[in-house]
């Protein structure tokens, strides 16, 4: 990871359709017209899956690094990130 710096996140302007500032190892910038959301994708069963890891600048640069790095390390360990949150998620509703 690393090629992106707080400067190119920040002068980074939305345009009419969303677009993405890669980082590496799985780690986007989604720039849309309404803000900067953090986005880690990978592969998983042959389909390319998207999960919001924040809105930037609430979730800054390193921190999404360390998310993305998280979510890596659940990849390797055979769990699907997104399959995972989801099951937390509807743990704490009840």
């Amino acid at each position: 990871m690393g090629q992106l710096n707080d400067l190119l996140i920040k002068v980074a302007q939305p345009r009419e359709s969303e677009y993405f500032l890669a980082d590496g190892e799985g780690l986007y910038l989604r720039v849309r017209p309404a803000g900067k959301v953090w986005i880690y994708r990978y592969k998983y069963m042959g389909r390319t899956t998207k999960l919001s890891l924040g809105a930037y600048p609430t979730v800054s640069l390193s921190a999404a690094r360390k998310k993305a790095r998280e979510e890596a390390g659940r990849r390797q360990e055979g769990v699907d990130p997104r399959d995972a949150r989801r099951k937390s998620v509807s743990a704490l509703r009840g």
